[in-house]
């Protein structure tokens, strides 16, 4: 599903993010990629979906190589993206912004509706459609961001620190849905350094340091 051979990603001026990683994560697998702060998981987060380009090696998705590709859109329609901060639009209510990479594929108004129901159903948050992000707490507004990342089906869910910003009992949740999407045939690829869910919600663990593979 995600292939990485010989990848090496160096930002100006000479900063290495990544150091020679090889890895493969299979259809299905749930993943934590693991580590301290800095210490190249954002990057590698990044590069599965093409935000950046490596510096060497190859990465292939879903047996495509996309270290070349010029135009990635079609490769972000098959990965949902879950970030730490949300990212949603303030001045859109929660449909809206569920709504709004079905509009971008063109999806036609009525099944645009049907899907929008069933994912703010699924997260739990069809009572507040028409509420704006402000008015959800932490929590509710990560539930918001990850049925806005599975909107268009994806193959693969990244979410990169989607904890990060939450208490224990938001991030307990927010896990729980993780791993209600995987059980669907979602792969799951999740950054974090929290300890505590590593320890809850045991699953394959790549581990992260100075921008190398240092166990899993």
């Amino acid at each position: 599903m995600i292939e990485f051979f010989h990848v090496t990603k160096i930002y100006p001026p000479g900063i290495y993010a990544l150091k020679d990683v090889t890895l493969k994560i299979r259809k299905g697998e749930f993943v934590y990629i693991t580590g301290p702060s800095g210490a190249g998981k954002s990057t590698l987060m990044s590069l599965i979906y093409r935000g950046t380009r490596p510096t060497d090696g190859k990465i292939f998705v879903r047996g495509n190589d996309i270290t070349g590709i010029d135009n990635p859109a079609k490769l972000r329609r098959e990965i949902g993206i879950v970030f730490q901060d949300f990212k949603l639009l303030k001045h859109r209510t929660i449909y809206e912004n569920v709504a709004i990479p079905l509009l971008i594929a063109g999806v036609k108004k009525e099944k645009i509706e049907s899907r929008v129901n069933y994912l703010l159903n699924f997260v739990g948050l069809f009572s507040k459609r028409w509420a704006y992000p402000d008015e959800l707490s932490g929590g509710e507004q990560q539930r918001v961001a990850i049925a806005r990342a599975i909107a268009n089906d994806p193959y693969i869910l990244l979410a990169d620190e989607p904890t990060g910003n939450l208490d224990e009992e938001m991030a307990i949740e927010i896990i729980y849905l993780l791993k209600e999407i995987n059980l669907k045939g979602v792969t799951v690829v999740l950054a974090t350094h929290s300890t505590e869910i590593l320890s809850l919600f045991p699953a394959r663990i790549i581990k992260i340091d100075h921008g190398e593979i240092v166990s899993e």
